[in-house]
């Protein structure tokens, strides 16, 4: 008779109106981003779930959401989690994948579940780590599948064995998520006319920005609004349970604006192989979109920034200033330094 234990998870929902829960492409292409977002930054992938639902996106972490040795408890609760309402789960996890001389390698594991059959479905991509934990995909996505945990080889087997389980109490807790956090800078207008390639815009931006950002780091997202008297700046420290277009549309569309640039960190891979984190920034002037990638050395004490790179335009497909967004946000401004 298979253990039943009562197990309850906190998760965090995110609202997701333009992505088609029932397309498998568009929710491979969301669990990409997702996964890129932690194995790139981080190094490491953490063990969670992913629902989803025609309410949004639940996410949630499992470390320590069960006593070691019951970690295969996790997959019946899985299966049994948002009902009718799922119309798919999956776990994201970690594994050690053996190699060709008995050696371990790293690997990201996506798997699918369902509810209502021992099926299973996998996708494993081996990825590597630098000295100053950045990730490095090793490969492309490779894939399972099978019936059951006797179809699954010994390193997966613990992700799709639901057999010795069965859930009892699988309520969820979401976490608030709140509002986001954001704390906005009113400056002077920028000069006119502006250019007519972003990318010129993220230029004549970074000339200040860069010394900034290096002298202080990077650890939250900034959005920069031009408005017809005033540049606004965001310092956009969560999302809370919006996601990143949505609450960039939302302060795109509280005034009329002519133009946006947004600052992130992200990785970048260099011609010699390379791969070192990097400020990340994307213009939208106009019908088009300009990239700048700004590479940085941290084998050193300080952070070295290398030539930065900008991508080929691209045209605009979903303006920020247009696009559907279901947050509505205001502020009350008093001008420059307010």
């Amino acid at each position: 008779m298979a253990e039943k234990l009562d197990l309850r998870l906190r998760a965090t929902r995110t609202p997701t109106p333009d992505l088609d829960i029932h397309d498998p492409a568009q929710v491979r292409a969301w669990l990409d981003r997702h996964i890129d977002a932690e194995v790139l930054l981080s190094g490491s992938l953490s063990d969670q779930l992913a629902l989803f639902s025609a309410d949004g996106v639940i996410c949630g972490d499992l470390e320590g959401a069960v006593d070691l040795g019951h970690e295969a408890a996790l997959v019946a609760l899985i299966r049994s989690m948002g009902g009718a309402s799922v119309s798919s789960r999956f776990r994201l996890a970690e594994v050690m994948v053996p190699g060709p001389h008995g050696e371990t390698r790293r690997a990201a594991a996506r798997v699918q579940l369902w509810s209502d059959r021992p099926d299973w479905r996998a996708e494993v991509r081996l990825f590597g780590e630098t000295a100053d934990q950045v990730g490095r995909w090793l490969s492309e996505w490779q894939e399972l599948s099978g019936h059951g945990p006797d179809d699954a080889p010994d390193w997966l087997r613990e992700l799709v064995d639901a057999g010795r389980y069965r859930a009892g109490d699988t309520r969820m807790d979401e976490k608030p998520t709140g509002p986001p956090q954001l704390r906005p800078t009113f400056l002077p207008p920028v000069s006119r006319p502006l250019p007519d390639d972003p990318r010129a815009f993220l230029h004549a931006m970074h000339l200040s920005l860069d010394k900034e950002l290096l002298a202080g780091g990077l650890d939250h997202v900034i959005a920069f609004i031009v408005r017809s008297d005033r540049l606004d700046r965001w310092d956009i420290h969560s999302f809370g349970g919006f996601s990143f277009d949505d609450v960039l549309s939302a302060l795109c569309q509280m005034e009329p604006g002519d133009a946006v640039a947004v600052v992130h960190n992200g990785v970048a891979e260099l011609p010699d192989g390379r791969s070192l984190r990097a400020i990340m920034s994307v213009c939208e002037l106009g019908p088009w979109l300009g990239r700048r990638t700004l590479p940085l050395d941290l084998a050193g004490s300080e952070p070295v920034p290398l030539r930065p790179a900008y991508g080929e335009l691209e045209p605009v497909q979903d303006s920020w200033f247009t696009r559907a967004t279901p947050l509505e946000l205001s502020v009350r401004t008093k001008g420059p330094e307010a």
